[in-house]
């Protein structure tokens, strides 16, 4: 290790503690002191027990079947959506906090280890910001949530083979069709030849229609993408 290194690790080791003597860990929905903290970080013990799963059978119904063409072949994702998940990921893409993005989706490939199937040949792509909106935040939530679910496979994360080039309106107050017309488009892939026969995986913080993820899902697969899986944090249990 050289010297700078030394440094910089005796100032990190400084910091930890001063950080939590000026800057308290509370709970990032209820304000609550974390004496000791749940599983899931940043959250209390109360407030992570809020946390539901959701059925597959759900997902199946309120996304897959709803969505005409669906492009998607399988999708995955850990809870219901509720107020506590809302506070975690407005936190994540609004408030700086990439290593909780990290921390989240490393929690989160604990729930989901099982039933995702991933080969050393696929692609890990998180959905991609458009370069106006990146510039704002200073960082991809997904990327980050990506890095979590798949931290022992890095090299699989592809942030380049997919881009979004139309900056599109913020899904949140929009209806299904108006969430499928708003990203219409939006998205080139830009090494088709890496696309063809190929599958991949797609990362999101919440799925909620499933428009964004199903307009990505059909670019890669116009240009020859073989199966195409998408993962989330939440979903809601109505998607409407």
């Amino acid at each position: 290790m050289n010297p700078m290194d030394h440094l910089t690790s005796f100032l990190q080791s400084l910091w930890q503690p001063m950080e939590e003597l000026f800057f308290p860990s509370v709970c990032l929905h209820c304000q609550e002191h974390l004496l000791q903290p749940a599983d899931l970080p940043a959250l209390c013990e109360a407030c992570f027990q809020s946390l539901k799963p959701i059925s597959s059978e759900v997902l199946q119904h309120n996304v897959l079947h709803r969505l005409n063409p669906c492009y998607i072949d399988d999708i995955y994702t850990a809870f219901q959506f509720n107020d506590v998940v809302q506070s975690l990921i407005h936190a994540i893409k609004y408030q700086q906090m990439p290593n909780l993005g990290r921390k989240v989706g490393k929690y989160v490939a604990t729930l989901l280890v099982s039933q995702i199937s991933l080969h050393p040949e696929d692609k890990i792509i998180p959905v991609p910001l458009h370069s106006t909106r990146k510039r704002e935040r200073e960082y991809n939530q997904s990327l980050e949530i990506a890095r979590g679910l798949f931290e022992q496979q890095l090299n699989q994360i592809d942030i380049e083979i997919l881009i979004r080039e139309r900056y599109t309106l913020s899904q949140t107050r929009l209806t299904r069709e108006e969430r499928r017309i708003n990203v219409e488009n939006a998205f080139r892939v830009t090494r088709p030849s890496q696309v063809s026969g190929k599958r991949f995986l797609l990362i999101d913080d919440v799925i909620t229609t499933g428009s964004t993820m199903n307009e990505c899902a059909r670019v890669l697969k116009s240009h020859g993408a073989t199966h195409i899986t998408a993962i989330s944090i939440a979903a809601p249990v109505r998607a409407d």
